[in-house]
């Protein structure tokens, strides 16, 4: 399962639009909704892709709290915003997978996410 958190609702409906075909998809415009989601339903989600900036989280803040949740969720960052020391910084810790910038290309998107999934599922096939 993907999960998609932004606030920018329009956003979400694209994703989901796209990748339903190809994933289950759960979309949240509310970051603290999706972190129940994600605390009720571990070991079900592989990749969590959510906005770096919103009214009401950070995206590093949020990354750091569904990694307490499993570690294993292959976390991507997307935004219009780049703080590139902070992203580079969480990149070379593994908080996060991988940065998307916005405006996104979906293909690339689907790469990236199709790639997340593999290593989510081989790195939880070892457990």
């Amino acid at each position: 399962m993907i999960v998609f958190i932004d606030d920018d609702t329009q956003i979400l409906e694209v994703l989901n639009d796209f990748f339903s075909d190809l994933y289950e998809v759960k979309t949240f415009d509310q970051p603290w909704q999706a972190l129940r989601f994600i605390e009720d339903n571990k070991k079900l989600i592989e990749v969590c892709v959510t906005d770096y900036k919103m009214p009401t989280a950070n995206g590093i803040e949020l990354a750091k709290k569904i990694r307490a949740v499993d570690p294993n969720i292959m976390i991507i960052l997307m935004s219009g915003f780049v703080d590139f020391p902070t992203i580079e910084e969480h990149l070379k810790s593994r908080l996060i997978y991988q940065f998307i910038n916005k405006p996104f290309v979906l293909e690339r998107m689907a790469q990236t996410i199709e790639t997340a999934s593999k290593i989510y599922l081989k790195k939880t096939s070892l457990l």
